[in-house]
């Protein structure tokens, strides 16, 4: 039962990647084109807040 359920997370990773992939690259594409900067913020969500008092 373990072996088909990460067979069929397989499959859908690579159904994911192949439908994304182009989707992906047009975006990227598209914001290259724009004359406004962009700000990308990355949280690694750690919750590290906590953590430091």
């Amino acid at each position: 039962m373990r072996k088909k359920i990460e067979v069929i997370m397989v499959v859908a990773l690579i159904v994911a990647a192949i439908t994304a992939g182009p989707r992906t690259a047009r975006y990227v594409m598209n914001m290259k084109a724009e004359t406004e900067p962009v700000c990308i913020v990355i949280d690694p969500g750690h919750g590290a807040y906590r953590m430091r008092r």
